[in-house]
């Protein structure tokens, strides 16, 4: 976990198992995270490259904001990462500005125990979003594969864009999502969207 590094964070190379905690009924075992709780200082410039995540809550996940003046995180990138079968989410920024998802693959195969009751109202791919104190802007999602194959899926969003603005989403293979492949929100603004292609 890095919270509030003053100096650039990057994992490289590294393998993450099992990291779920929900035996404790909290749900939120986390891969790599980026955080930071300070009003003036954040966390920046962190690169996760080459990593493998099994079975985690949720692979790699930044998440800034959560309260007045704390600030947004900064210029973080997720790149040529596997994701097999986090529970929720396979990666996600939450208010982060000028960050980046690039040729990642998540997939969700079924290959992990029997778990709790989920806490979650939702199990995205990847997940872009913000929040009043710590919006996210100009987030790069592009060349990652994103399935579940799964029988039945569980899977409701391959990517899903939930609030900012300024993203780009390019090249993305998606499959197998219930209800959208790729979902972008009314609040999603000035962001340029590639669809397809799925399957």
């Amino acid at each position: 976990e890095a919270v509030g590094a003053p100096v650039p964070c990057q994992l490289h190379g590294c393998t993450f198992e099992d990291v779920d905690d929900g035996a404790e009924g909290r749900l939120d075992g986390h891969g790599v995270t980026f955080n930071a709780t300070h009003t003036r200082h954040t966390t920046r410039d962190g690169v996760v490259f080459g990593c493998t995540f099994r079975r985690c809550i949720r692979g790699i996940w930044a998440e800034f904001g959560g309260g007045q003046g704390r600030r947004p995180g900064l210029r973080l990138r997720f790149v040529q990462n596997e994701v097999h079968d986090a529970r929720f989410f396979g990666m996600g920024m939450v208010g982060v500005e000028d960050g980046a998802m690039i040729g990642n693959t998540v997939r969700a195969t079924g290959a992990r125990p029997p778990a709790p009751p989920d806490t979650s109202d939702e199990t995205v791919g990847v997940v872009v979003s913000g929040d009043r104190w710590a919006e996210t802007h100009r987030i790069l999602c592009a060349e990652n594969e994103v399935t579940d194959g799964r029988s039945p899926a569980l899977m409701q969003y391959g990517i899903r864009l939930k609030r900012g603005s300024g993203h780009t989403v390019r090249q993305n293979r998606v499959s197998g999502a219930l209800v959208r492949n790729v979902a972008v929100e009314r609040e999603v603004t000035a962001s340029d969207v590639q669809r397809g292609p799925a399957g």
